[in-house]
């Protein structure tokens, strides 16, 4: 029992390290917002489950601060006039980031990124 318990370890231990997940480099980001479109860039730089960056885009330029838990990303970037939030998950392969968008409460969406380069 004790070297099957072992054994199950050790077959576990690539899984685990490819679970950590690192996100830092160039993202293009596709929004959707009711059938209406738009696009921005990020440049993401992670720290462990830290996440600090920034925003290019419609809303002009802005930092971000966020984490990153497993493959699941949260961030927020302010603007001169709206909290924004974003929500996703990073694809299994690292190369894409799903989810929802918000911008305080008064919009909401969902976006693609992309990633531009290799981290």
């Amino acid at each position: 029992m004790r070297k099957i318990l072992i054994l199950a370890i050790l077959l576990a231990l690539p899984f685990l390290a490819y679970a950590a997940t690192n996100i830092s480099g160039t993202w293009t980001v596709k929004l959707d917002y009711q059938g209406q479109g738009g696009t921005a860039t990020l440049v993401l730089k992670q720290d462990g489950e830290n996440l600090t960056g920034e925003y290019f885009g419609a809303r002009g330029e802005a930092d971000i601060t966020g984490t990153v838990k497993g493959r699941d990303v949260d961030f927020q970037f302010e603007t001169v006039t709206a909290l924004i939030y974003y929500h996703g998950k990073v694809s299994s392969d690292g190369t894409k980031i799903e989810g929802t968008y918000d911008y305080s409460g008064n919009t909401s969406g969902t976006f693609i990124a992309t990633r531009a380069e290799a981290h």
